[in-house]
């Protein structure tokens, strides 16, 4: 299996806990997920709670740069943050999570906020994961 298939595998399998989410923990199942402070991400100002549980999973792409290492990771999810916030103005990283080629995922908005990627139709009930890079 592909290093690309493995990290889509263990996302997706992550994503069947999502109903079993407590408020504030990630379950049990998911393995470390990389603080906000560990990739120095700014400090958000969404407010917009998520309701939970959740009744979808969106997946996508960022459509940028890749990363292989927990440096360069950490430094395209502060790019992406960026994007978001100074070009789009929106008021965070807009995905719940992200995933980096180096195999971890990286804390976006977190389980509890309502993301800002899939549109309005779809953000409120759904948790939003994106690999970071483009895979077209």
């Amino acid at each position: 299996m592909s290093r690309r298939c493995a990290l889509l595998a263990w996302a997706l399998l992550a994503l069947l806990a999502l109903g079993a989410a407590q408020k504030t923990e990630a379950p049990a199942c998911c393995g470390p997920i990389v603080p906000r402070s560990e990739w120095r991400a700014l400090a958000s100002e969404c407010i917009q709670p998520l309701s939970l549980p959740v009744r979808y999973v969106v997946v996508s792409h960022t459509a940028g740069s890749t990363c292989d290492s927990p440096p360069s990771c950490q430094q395209q999810a502060r790019n992406v943050q960026s994007y978001h916030i100074r070009t789009l103005e929106w008021c965070d990283v807009g995905y719940n999570f992200l995933i980096g080629e180096d195999g971890l995922v990286y804390e976006g908005r977190g389980w509890n906020i309502k993301g800002d990627h899939s549109g309005p139709t779809w953000n409120p009930m759904s948790i939003g994961i994106t690999f970071m890079g483009n895979y077209m």
